[in-house]
């Protein structure tokens, strides 16, 4: 009786098992000719080759996500590139055609000046990378948030008043500690301040807050200023966005993409806060004790 029901019983678990296998082997076989949206299938049973099963298709879907964004980079990269390397060929050949040596000289400039901001934005989008691929941690150190903010503060005021606008600070008292990399924490805000400059009228009131919640620290910089829809909060963040599509403004769109990249390498998220009138963008940070 054993024998007998053993090995029917022996044959048809094989015979399952083998036809799972084979059915995994062919999705692994479509997503390696780059069907990257096929995943493999799990059962209710949830046995070792549902587990390994689910584990593959959590890979799967971060290597489609990469490679998505990849392609959209790569398009985003194309089409706004495109603009600035005709002006550049255009400017140079006007510049051939001219014979008064202040002519050539303003034309040449004219290029400079457009070349300079394309290396720009391939550098920015160089330290973007560089960012999410987490090559930047091992210069994390404790420092105090509020201290640089302050530090910011001081270097941005004086600008801020020469272009027409009121910048103000808001801290805690106590020190607020968190672990990170400075340098990376001052561009951050570096790229929010210059974002409320860049696009408010002049006028406009920018505040910048340090505050302490808990076991958190809450940096924060707002304004008063036009503001953005909130069907777009969540779109400022990608590469090359821009509200202003016509892109007759100065800018890349790569501002607060870096300021996404630089906040989730330390473990915080930005985001757009509603208000009623102007744009408020918050980070929060895990505090650190330093005694």
């Amino acid at each position: 009786m054993i024998v007998a029901v053993g090995i029917p019983g022996a044959a048809l678990l094989a015979y399952i098992n083998r036809k799972r296998i084979s059915t995994l082997c062919r999705t692994a076989h479509e997503v390696g000719h780059g069907e990257l949206s096929k995943r493999l299938p799990v059962s209710t049973r949830m046995d070792d080759i549902d587990v390994l099963s689910t584990e593959v298709n959590v890979a799967l879907a971060r290597l489609e996500a990469s490679v998505l964004a990849m392609k959209q980079v790569t398009t985003d990269v194309a089409h706004d590139l495109r603009t600035p390397i005709a002006r550049t060929f255009l400017v140079l050949n006007d510049a051939l055609q001219l014979t008064n040596t202040q002519e050539i000289k303003a034309g040449i400039d004219l290029a400079l000046s457009e070349l300079q901001s394309i290396a720009n934005t391939f550098d920015a989008l160089l330290r973007i990378a560089q960012i999410e691929a987490r090559n930047r941690t091992t210069n994390f150190i404790y420092f105090d948030l509020k201290a640089l903010a302050l530090e910011l503060y001081e270097a941005y005021e004086a600008i801020a008043i020469e272009s027409g606008y009121s910048l103000s600070i808001i801290v805690e008292e106590a020190d607020c500690f968190i672990l990170g990399d400075p340098a990376l924490i001052r561009q951050l805000l570096a790229n929010l301040l210059t974002n409320s400059l860049r696009h408010t009228p002049a006028g406009t009131t920018i505040s910048l807050e340090v505050q302490r919640e808990a076991d958190t620290i809450r940096l924060t910089v707002s304004d008063d200023g036009p503001g953005i829809p909130e069907e777009e909060h969540e779109k400022v963040f990608e590469r090359f966005y821009r509200l202003e599509k016509s892109r007759t403004t100065s800018g890349s769109g790569l501002g607060l993409s870096m300021v996404k990249a630089i906040a989730e390498l330390h473990g915080a998220r930005p985001q757009i806060v509603h208000c009623p009138h102007g744009l408020k963008v918050g980070i929060t940070f895990t505090s650190v004790d330093t005694d």
